[in-house]
């Protein structure tokens, strides 16, 4: 054999210098760049403003499909236009039986009107007897109503009102919410995959584009069937918006910070919760709340635009140059030092990343059997805490007291729970937080139901807040959990999966609502069962504290430490690897 030529001299002499750089995997140059510096602040107020105008994406059809007081208008009978001092009480009262009284107010039927095809009244209203239907020749038959009056001192309008939801087509209304959750449901795996397929940035931006579209085709609905389908599409939008910026937002935390960017997100989603009661009180139509939220969300687009992809799928999809490029940003913000040249890899054992080099799918995530427990068990959690959670928000209509306040309160009962996980969530056990929470929320709906049994109002509306301070931090742990069960490349694909179950949960939450036209009770006593049920199934998940992110399928199989009775040997056994 010949003498190596000088370009396989100089091939070698490269190899041979890479061999001697210093190989990194992300996790490690988040050692150096620091866990949570100003890079990733900054990066997380836009990630805020996400979770801000995703909240009222998702909460806004309270105010939306809101159903006022209301009865029935009477058709137009020529005689009683010729009566000039007539009050409308009193025409009321002819024309429209009552249905009940409540607290001393006089009520009118909201459904049936007296048949007017027959009609012998004196000439003079002032014999009319004004609490009492006449009973000179009346005709005592009813017919259903074909039009309503509407009280406009809640709700000046709502798509109720517009489109006269009421009477035998009062399950119209939970169209919205339903097909609102179907979408996030249809949504959620797939948008996961797609962005673990072509990355988190890609999808945040397309998210919020055509999410600004879709709600602005709202504002000018011409029909309701126009409505529903453009609030499936925003659903299957805004959860893509939201899982998609969290798991962006995850990748670029080292492990010692994990808990503290999804609590800031959650802060965020609870902080536009309140504002919304605001844009609704101030706004008047419900075309006007939308009309704002389209602009809000405008300036939110602007802000994503700044947002960058994930270091982390970079270099799991051999883009290190690419992946360098933002970790050398980072580091210069966050002026820390690192080294002239480094390689990149997802993992330090190259089999195992070698192995990881492949398309996944939401099939991957049941393939071994660590992981296929793992993702049932937060499947059912996420369906439990889905379904509560946005029951007990949507049900906020049928509680006594004014709909804003009620509104309000539900969502700052959520801020002390964000404060007080972001304070214990470093010395509390996944496990122990889920079922703990799941467990209480529980209670607190059953004293609901047994309150609202005992028609006691306001105790009802209290233990409500209590649940949805139980139940919201429920959601903040399930959320977490996921995220730091699920490996790199398929994170989106398992949060989104585990959503899709979710949202098959805030799919029926509306049909679970219907229950309390039945018995008041019974929702709450729904949403006790679940949350106790996925709460006892939370113990046999791993312990995740203080663990580093699983970067291949084969770290997330390695997260099983610990039976469902070994509570102790959890964090030992995490320590010993070092983590």
């Amino acid at each position: 054999m010949g003498s190596p030529s000088p370009r396989e001299e100089e091939g070698e002499r490269l190899t041979q210098e890479e061999a001697a750089l210093p190989v990194h995997t992300f996790e490690q140059i988040l050692d150096i760049i620091g866990h949570f510096g100003k890079y990733q602040k900054l990066m997380y107020i836009a990630l805020c403003f996400v979770a801000f105008t995703s909240a009222w994406y998702t909460l806004a059809q309270v105010f939306l499909c809101a159903t006022p007081e209301h009865h029935c208008k009477p058709a137009e009978v020529p005689f009683l236009f010729t009566i000039s001092n007539a009050s409308k009480e009193r025409l009321w009262n002819i024309t429209v039986p009552p249905e009940t009284s409540q607290h001393g107010k006089y009520l009118w039927s909201k459904c049936q009107q007296y048949n007017l095809t027959q009609i012998n009244l004196p000439s003079r209203p002032e014999e009319w007897d004004s609490a009492d239907p006449p009973k000179h020749g009346w005709n005592q038959s009813v017919v259903s109503c074909q039009a309503w009056e509407y009280d406009t001192s809640v709700f000046s309008s709502t798509v109720v009102t517009e489109w006269d939801l009421v009477c035998e087509r009062s399950w119209m209304r939970q169209l919205d919410t339903v097909l609102f959750m179907l979408g996030c449901l249809v949504g959620s795996s797939p948008v996961g995959w797609v962005a673990d397929r072509y990355g988190r940035r890609k999808v945040v931006l397309v998210s919020a584009a055509l999410a600004i579209l879709c709600t602005l085709g709202m504002v000018f609905s011409p029909a309701f069937w126009f409505f529903t389908v453009l609030r499936f599409l925003n659903g299957l939008l805004s959860l893509a918006l939201y899982n998609v910026s969290y798991t962006l937002g995850m990748e670029f935390v080292g492990p010692t910070k994990k808990k503290v960017p999804g609590m800031i997100m959650n802060l965020a989603f609870t902080l536009g919760h309140v504002l919304l009661t605001g844009v609704a009180y101030g706004s008047g139509s419900w075309r006007m709340i939308q009309l704002t939220v389209t602009l809000v969300s405008a300036g939110v687009m602007l802000c994503c635009w700044f947002l960058p992809e994930s270091a982390r799928w970079l270099i799991l999809r051999d883009r290190e140059e690419e992946a360098k490029v933002i970790i050398r940003k980072a580091a210069r913000i966050n002026q820390r030092p690192l080294p002239a040249n480094f390689i990149l890899t997802a993992s330090t054992d190259s089999k195992a990343w070698r192995l990881d080099q492949r398309k996944y799918t939401a099939t991957d995530l049941l393939r071994t059997p660590i992981l296929r427990r793992n993702t049932l068990i937060l499947c059912y959690n996420w369906f439990s805490v889905c379904c509560s959670y946005y029951g007990l928000v949507y049900n906020i209509q049928n509680l006594s007291g004014d709909p804003y306040v009620n509104f309000l309160l539900i969502g700052l009962a959520e801020v002390p729970a964000h404060i007080g996980l972001l304070l214990i969530l470093d010395r509390t056990r996944r496990k122990l937080l889920l079922l703990g929470t799941q467990l209480l929320g529980a209670g607190a709906c059953l004293g609901a139901a047994a309150f609202a049994w005992l028609e006691m109002a306001w105790l009802t509306v209290g233990l409500c807040l209590v649940g949805q301070f139980l139940i919201s931090a429920a959601f903040t742990g399930v959320y977490l959990y996921s995220a730091e069960v699920m490996p790199t490349p398929l994170r989106t694909t398992g949060i989104g999966f585990c959503n899709t179950l979710g949202r098959l949960g805030s799919s029926l939450c509306p049909w679970v609502i219907l229950l309390g036209d039945t018995w008041k009770p019974s929702p709450f006593i729904v949403f006790a069962v679940l949350t106790t049920t996925a709460g006892l199934l939370a113990i046999w998940l791993p312990e995740t504290l203080g663990r580093r992110l699983p970067e291949t399928l084969e770290d997330a199989e390695k997260v099983e430490d610990s039976c469902c009775c070994c509570w102790g040997g959890t964090a030992h056994s995490a320590n010993s690897r070092g983590l």
